[in-house]
């Protein structure tokens, strides 16, 4: 699973997910550093559980996926809940559409 699900917010960093010939993920930080990790390590990354408050200042994640139906130009953004009761992440989330 790329993005994980639940019924509380789970996404700490609005994630994109497009397509690439090779399932991979990048993530740039706040300090300027990137980094190419493995879609198992990106969770470690985006996720509120193991990135409470997005602490370690992930500013983009993008995931990469040899798919089809993404190779038609679709791009998928998972972010964090704008209706949450965690107001953490709106900010993020309203200025991937602003």
């Amino acid at each position: 699973m790329f993005c994980p699900s639940g019924s509380i917010q789970i996404t700490a960093v609005p994630t994109k997910l497009r397509y690439g010939p090779e399932l991979g993920a990048a993530v740039a930080f706040g300090d300027g550093q990137s980094a190419i990790v493995s879609v198992d390590e990106l969770a470690k990354l985006v996720t509120e559980q193991s990135n409470p408050g997005n602490r370690r200042k992930v500013v983009r994640a993008i995931v990469e996926v040899p798919s089809p139906r993404l190779r038609e130009g679709i791009m998928f953004v998972d972010t964090p809940g704008l209706g949450s009761l965690t107001k953490r992440g709106a900010a993020e989330t309203l200025a991937i559409f602003l």
